[in-house]
């Protein structure tokens, strides 16, 4: 019995030695196949600099300002002035011609995307034109370029101000009303204010005291005597107290374009 005990102790020890291997040390972790606990980080995502081209457009109503050598400036349904370069693809509802023209009404089809400047800029894809104001729209403008043409010469250069008050105006929105006043003074290299004498000179732009305006100018239309066919326009320009004038003119749609006859009735102070 000593004996076989004397075996067994042996055997086991022999065992042992095997399992440590001749060095002694320590099994290294490294040395073995174990799934590593390392976590590698997700690679770092990179902003697009392209953009998905979606097949659906925003389709969205808009009036024209100006139209012409490729862009145009116009008034959207809900009163935002925007400007954009012409589209190749523009078509016009029967009796509507082929040019496009202000006053046009027009159905603009883009990407839904505005610049935050003023105008903001849209990129449109297309322009179906519906309607036209039967010239109101460069009518206004024409009335404009009188009043300012007859006296430009003595202004001596350009105004650092145009002020207007055209909220007399028959056919215009108050936001078409401020496009045609912005569209004018931008043509001749001026800030559009808007209000009568009174309220620019309340935010200090007029000197009300002296009721003179020293780097200036505002300009009054106002329609009266309005049917379907004819109304008047009072034309009014204000560089001071003593540097006032004005006129009427008759307007009358002819051949279904409303048509202005020469000023009369005129007036200064």
């Amino acid at each position: 019995m000593k004996k076989l005990a004397a075996l067994s102790c042996a055997f086991m020890l022999c065992l042992l030695a095997a399992c440590g291997g001749d060095s002694g040390e320590a099994l290294d972790p490294s040395s073995q196949n174990l799934p590593s606990l390392v976590v590698t980080p997700p690679p770092e995502i990179q902003p697009s600099t392209t953009v998905s081209s979606d097949p659906e457009c925003l389709w969205e109503s808009a009036k024209l300002i100006q139209a012409g050598d490729g862009d145009a400036v116009a008034v959207m349904e809900e009163g935002t002035l925007v400007a954009f370069a012409l589209p190749e693809k523009i078509s016009f509802e029967p009796d509507l011609g082929d040019q496009l023209k202000p006053g046009m009404t027009v159905d603009v089809a883009y990407d839904g995307r505005m610049t935050r400047s003023y105008p903001g800029q849209i990129n449109p894809e297309e322009l179906r034109v519906k309607a036209y104001d039967s010239g109101l729209i460069s009518l206004y403008y024409q009335m404009l370029e009188d009043l300012y043409s007859e006296v430009a010469s003595e202004l001596g250069g350009t105004c650092a101000y145009f002020g207007f008050d055209l909220t007399g105006l028959e056919g215009l929105t108050s936001p078409e009303q401020q496009a045609l006043g912005w569209a004018f003074a931008t043509a001749h290299n001026s800030a559009p204010l808007y209000g009568t004498i009174q309220e620019l000179g309340e935010q200090g732009y007029i000197d009300l005291e002296d009721l003179f305006w020293e780097d200036g100018l505002h300009f009054e239309i106002k329609a009266s005597d309005v049917s379907e066919k004819r109304f008047t326009l009072e034309c009014t320009r204000w560089k001071g107290g003593l540097g006032a004038s004005g006129y009427k003119v008759a307007v009358e749609k002819k051949d279904g374009i409303w048509t202005a006859a020469e000023p009369s009735e005129f007036w200064i102070s």
